[in-house]
């Protein structure tokens, strides 16, 4: 029940909602406890006539009984964790019982059973918890990136279960206080992701990289590879949660949509207008007004890999004039012609007259 209380809450925190509403703490005590219960059950069956056996049999019967409680939370976990789905909660799960029951084995030979115990529970619960992160992460299609600033993200996998934003707790997958009732609800279906923003009652497809503002958070749309967008998609706003379609030249859409581009939902917010910043993308005159260029295309950026970390992404000048940036630290730093600044959520980059930020 303790490891199930802290799995929960810490899943409601993690959203900006309360750590345990009634209901949740309700669920969260029966549910583990019947977890308890039926890998206990499970677990002393194994154990049960290995008094005499060699110590390894018996630590079978502990990690069996781990393993299945691990499972059986990890299952249980997945109707709190948006668009995780049951099979891989209990995969995250059984692997995490598995491991943190090694925990408990050498906290029991070391600080005797009683102790063992409560640090084995510790350890289990945290092996769950990380697993099961670990299991969402690693084979989600597309999710959300929730920026309430430039130092806290929070990220929610999309499926066929809405993510629902807005100020209802109750409602809600992401609390949001300065939101509406319901802001917006997204979705994953058929392979297009499908965002309804529900006070202007409008229903249409978005893309990697597009960033809708409620308030002052930030609701970016991210994936490992581009989705489709079918025929019937559009676009809106609304007061309450104003939208700010990113601008696409069929150069950047291209690189947007490529499978084999690394993109990572990040857009350069300019004066009117967003652009998506995928790797290999070429920022024209007509994008950042005020700069030149010696180059035939008209480029005066283009986003490129860190030679020295390919895992990096930088926005390189291609124009005449140095740029001045501002990183989300507050470190000053001077962009010569040549150079790259790295792509990171708030960074400030003033090209000559204009000014833009990466969000």
């Amino acid at each position: 029940m303790g490891v199930s209380f802290a799995l929960i809450a810490g899943q409601n925190v993690y959203l900006h909602r309360a750590a345990l509403p009634r209901r949740d703490a309700l669920v969260a005590a029966l549910s583990g406890l019947a977890a308890g219960a039926i890998a206990g059950a499970l677990g002393q069956f194994v154990f049960s006539g290995t008094t005499n056996a060699p110590g390894f049999v018996v630590g079978i019967g502990r990690l069996a009984g781990w393993t299945i409680l691990g499972a059986l939370l990890g299952l249980g976990l997945a109707f709190f964790v948006p668009n995780l789905k049951p099979s891989r909660g209990a995969l995250g799960g059984a692997i995490g019982g598995a491991v943190g029951a090694f925990g408990f084995i050498l906290g029991a030979l070391l600080l005797g059973d009683v102790i063992g115990r409560w640090v084995g529970a510790a350890v289990v619960g945290f092996c769950i918890g990380a697993m099961i992160a670990w299991a969402e992460v690693a084979f989600r299609e597309a999710w959300l990136e929730i920026r309430y600033g430039p130092k806290e993200h929070r990220t929610v996998s999309l499926g066929n279960r809405a993510v629902v934003i807005g100020s209802d707790r109750e409602a809600c997958t992401v609390y949001l206080h300065s939101a509406p009732r319901i802001a917006l609800k997204y979705t994953l279906r058929e392979g297009a992701i499908q965002c309804e923003d529900v006070p202007a009652s409008r229903v249409f497809d978005v893309r990697p990289g597009d960033v809708r503002n409620v308030g002052s958070v930030a609701i970016a749309v991210c994936a490992a590879s581009a989705p489709a967008v079918r025929a019937s998609s559009g676009t809106s706003t609304s007061p309450t949660a104003k939208a700010a379609p990113a601008e696409r030249t069929p150069e950047v859409q291209a690189a947007a949509s490529s499978p084999s581009t690394s993109y990572n939902g990040l857009v350069l917010r300019l004066p009117g207008k967003r652009i998506p910043l995928p790797e290999g993308v070429k920022l024209t005159k007509a994008d950042i007004a005020g700069l030149e260029t010696t180059s035939s295309d008209g480029a005066v950026a283009e986003v490129v890999r860190n030679p020295a970390n390919p895992d990096v992404l930088g926005l390189k000048n291609l124009s005449l004039k140095p740029w001045s940036a501002t990183t989300p630290t507050g470190e000053q730093r001077q962009i010569e012609p040549g150079k790259s600044i790295k792509l990171a959520a708030g960074t400030k980059v003033r090209f000559g007259n204009s000014e833009g930020i990466i969000e």
